[in-house]
């Protein structure tokens, strides 16, 4: 991986500028289908979004990280030991067999294509199973005189390079 360097995206041409934008938002329109979609993952879309924003625009790339639907998706991979939420992981476990069945069973599935489905359903689990999990952030105790939800939040990394 490389990192991105402040003025990197300036120095690639304006065509492929202008495809990673694109692919950028085709990515984050994609995320956010699978975040309100069951059986479309959101997290691969959102990190391939942060991927191509950091290589080509520096103000999309800051407000992917903002947003919260995505942000946090992103800052869990990046971040040392960074991975999937285990929680992230176990939602997406048990909706994919129901989404699934569902499916068979709405569509009237049979033959070949339940089995194509069900195939494409494991392969899905497998992926998801194979994705590493984000280690928990340790919280820092609360300074003399501070409240416990008044501590000091640490500044987003807007400038970092996604760990893709």
């Amino acid at each position: 991986m490389t990192d991105l360097h402040p003025g990197e995206s300036s120095r690639r041409s304006p065509v492929v500028r202008l495809l990673y934008v694109g692919l950028g938002l085709l990515f984050v329109g994609l995320g956010f289908l699978g975040a309100i979609l069951p059986g479309l993952p959101a997290t691969p879309f959102f990190l391939l979004a942060a991927f191509f924003f950091a290589r080509s625009s520096t103000r999309l790339y800051r407000w992917l990280l903002r947003s919260p639907v995505a942000g946090p998706l992103i800052r869990d991979w990046q971040r040392p030991g960074g991975g999937v939420r285990w929680q992230v992981k176990a939602v997406t476990l048990v909706l994919l067999p129901v989404v699934i069945g569902s499916s068979i069973y709405l569509a009237g599935l049979s033959g070949w294509r339940m089995l194509g489905l069900i195939a494409l359903g494991l392969i899905g689990a497998t992926v998801v199973l194979l994705l590493p999990l984000a280690k928990p952030v340790p919280v820092a105790p609360a300074a003399p005189g501070e409240a416990q939800g008044e501590q000091a939040q640490q500044p987003a990394q807007a400038e970092q390079a996604p760990r893709l």
